[in-house]
């Protein structure tokens, strides 16, 4: 199953940015505190732990490649246990929360997303956690708690994402009406691309309104 045709974008750019920023955050936040908790020790622990823990998310975006189940649960796993106060912690939880859908593993890949969004660093990844996991609900049949979980949730940012989950959802309550309006809000804050498309396909599959 691909639960992940819209966020990917955003997860990459997260990626990208904690590559290129992060040691350098956790550097202003500790500076700021420096005096009261020794700076310079917690600092070097901090970037030791970020070197770690990248270190260790390369090497389980690889045992995934090669198709490594086993081997890339149990260092997924350790990462969100080792280094769970690092962005790679999170992005290891989505990562095997993908692996099992693969799987057809619902509840598993529930539960992996259920601590990726109580972990999540900051809103953009809680975003992408909440996305994810509604549509795994949605899967799972459980429409009511999906809508509840990501109803006045999202930013500008993911606001065609968050209308088009709900729209899905609407659906499968039986009410193409409600689902109507959500795809048209989706389509109104989408971007270019297949996005579109996917969201134009889906109001013409409700035909023309009464």
């Amino acid at each position: 199953m691909d639960f992940y045709t819209t966020e990917d974008e955003q997860v990459e750019a997260l990626k990208k940015w904690w590559k290129e920023n992060g040691k350098a955050i956790i550097a202003g936040l500790v500076l700021g505190l420096g005096i009261v908790f020794g700076w310079r020790t917690w600092v070097s622990y901090q970037q030791v732990q970020a070197e770690r823990a990248s270190i260790a998310y390369e090497h389980l975006t690889q045992l995934v490649s090669k198709g490594d189940v086993g081997k890339a649960r149990e260092e997924g796993t350790r990462i969100m246990r080792d280094f769970d106060a690092t962005p790679y912690a999170f992005l290891s939880a989505l990562t095997l929360a993908k692996l099992e859908l693969d799987q057809g593993a619902l509840g598993s890949a529930r539960a992996r997303l259920e601590w990726a969004l109580e972990h999540a660093p900051q809103d953009s990844y809680r975003n992408v956690a909440r996305l994810r996991l509604a549509r795994v609900m949605l899967a799972q049949g459980q429409s009511g708690q999906a809508l509840a979980l990501i109803t006045g949730q999202g930013d500008a940012a993911f606001e065609a994402q968050y209308k088009e989950v709900e729209g899905d959802i609407y659906m499968t309550l039986g009410k193409p009406q409600q689902a109507r309006a959500a795809y048209q809000a989706a389509l109104k804050a989408a971007g270019a691309g297949p996005e579109r498309q996917r969201l134009q396909m889906k109001l013409d599959d409700l035909g023309s309104a009464p």
